[in-house]
């Protein structure tokens, strides 16, 4: 994990020094075997963390906060993500204010539902769960093989390869949120770390939805 200090929460009105996991996460079984990283999760899973590993996609939020909680973590805040995202200079991106293509998993020139489905795309529950998905070339990245996409923290990531759910629930719609964007875009809901989702309830599940832990410093 990184060190994020002088994290600023006002929703649990603290400032406070937290760790963030420095890849995406991918999951294991209670055998520590690996779960497929591109089919949707079931049963007890624990989240865990390697470089060059592909992170797991299919992830919803209460998957993902579970397997952080079976990993003795916790999902991560939106706070604490944007600092890890950011760094101390508060830069729009990981690595700066301007974008520079090809530091990050961002922009395949194809959505893969398309890529699969063609003119039968439908961009459904059942579609955008297909586990075809991100077998696809360009798609999902093995952590930190994007090695330019690094935060000044050393978090690597945190823009594109998958969109993050984020321990940030709206309680006017029940909505979660997500950060970052993923492969195919890094830019539709704001640019680089200010990337944010908030259309989904936390049980909603597709290709392009990963996550990371974090847990508060020591």
């Amino acid at each position: 994990m990184v060190l994020v200090p002088g994290v600023v929460d006002n929703n649990i009105h603290q400032t406070y020094d937290a760790c963030v996991d420095k890849y995406e996460a991918h999951l294991v079984k209670g055998d520590g075997s690996a779960w497929p990283f591109n089919q949707v999760p079931s049963g007890t899973l624990k989240a865990a963390v390697s470089p060059h590993v592909k992170p797991q996609a299919y992830m919803s939020g209460d998957n993902a906060k579970a397997a952080c909680k079976a990993a003795g973590k916790r999902l991560c805040r939106l706070p604490e993500w944007l600092a890890a995202c950011q760094g101390p200079s508060k830069f729009t991106f990981p690595y700066g204010n301007t974008l520079v293509k090809g530091n990050c998993n961002i922009g395949r020139s194809s959505n893969p539902v398309t890529d699969v489905f063609g003119s039968k795309a439908k961009f459904d529950l059942e579609q955008m769960n297909d586990p075809r998905l991100d077998t696809l070339p360009n798609t999902v990245a093995g952590g930190g093989e994007f090695s330019k996409c690094v935060s000044a923290y050393g978090a690597f990531d945190m823009h594109g390869n998958l969109d993050e759910w984020v321990d940030n629930i709206n309680p006017a719609n029940g909505h979660g949120s997500f950060s970052g964007g993923f492969f195919v875009d890094g830019s539709l809901n704001g640019p680089g770390c200010l990337y944010r989702t908030t259309a989904h309830v936390p049980t909603w599940h597709d290709y392009s939805l990963g996550f990371r832990c974090c847990t508060d410093a020591e």
